[in-house]
């Protein structure tokens, strides 16, 4: 209240043992995290309350079904490249504090924090207990891609409609398009320097009519 430059620092763990898993995509974090849902199944990442960071990313929160304690400091993992998780003892910054980027931290997800996943649960008691996790996974994904002049990780066959879904559903929330012209003219773009094979532009019509007939325009998703 004093100092509106002051921003809002959310403590980890408590009574309900929260988590946060935090993608980062500068460091590949997105691609991780399709990688880690083709390794888990599609429940990898169960629904739950979610924010975009002001750098660009996410952080997922999740409620543990038991404390974990680390041998020492704060309880923290690695999933991968750019996918962190972040536990008791440390925290994260939280909406609507503002980012050195100039860009706010925002709610993306406005769902109850759901129960963390087994395999999440599993990857910190090894990380607590200075393991190193059961399951390697195998980052062929992450490391078969290179960044585009777009500023992004090529997306391949079998995530092209979700990631432009997700591209378009940021565009739209934050106000960054006039229209639903101006909406396909930039997924448009996206889908030619990104996508591998490109979708069809009936496909690109598909999305933004989807994310255009559901969200208002300006109003975080």
């Amino acid at each position: 209240e004093k100092d509106p430059r002051i921003n809002i620092g959310l403590a980890m763990g408590g009574p309900l043992n929260l988590v946060c898993v935090d993608v980062d995509p500068r460091n590949e974090g997105d691609v991780t995290l399709y990688d880690l849902e083709e390794a888990h199944g599609p429940g990898a990442f169960p629904l739950t309350f979610e924010q975009n960071t002001g750098g660009g990313g996410w952080h997922k929160l999740y409620r543990l079904p038991e404390e974990i304690k680390p041998k020492t400091g704060e309880l923290k993992g690695e999933l991968g490249p750019g996918v962190d998780i972040k536990g008791a003892g440390g925290y994260i910054v939280a909406a609507p504090s503002m980012h050195a980027s100039g860009r706010r931290y925002e709610v993306g997800v406005n769902e109850y924090i759901a129960e963390a996943p087994a395999w999440i649960v599993a990857a910190l008691k090894k990380s607590a207990a200075g393991e190193r996790p059961e399951k390697a996974i195998n980052f062929q994904a992450h490391r078969g891609r290179k960044h585009t002049s777009a500023g992004g990780s090529i997306i391949v066959n079998g995530e092209r409609n979700e990631r432009l879904f997700k591209i378009g559903c940021a565009l739209w929330g934050k106000g960054e398009v006039s229209g639903r012209g101006e909406l396909f003219t930039r997924l448009a773009e996206a889908n030619l320097e990104r996508v591998s094979p490109p979708l069809d532009a009936s496909e690109i019509d598909k999305i933004v009519g989807s994310i255009a007939g559901r969200y208002p325009l300006g109003v975080a998703i």
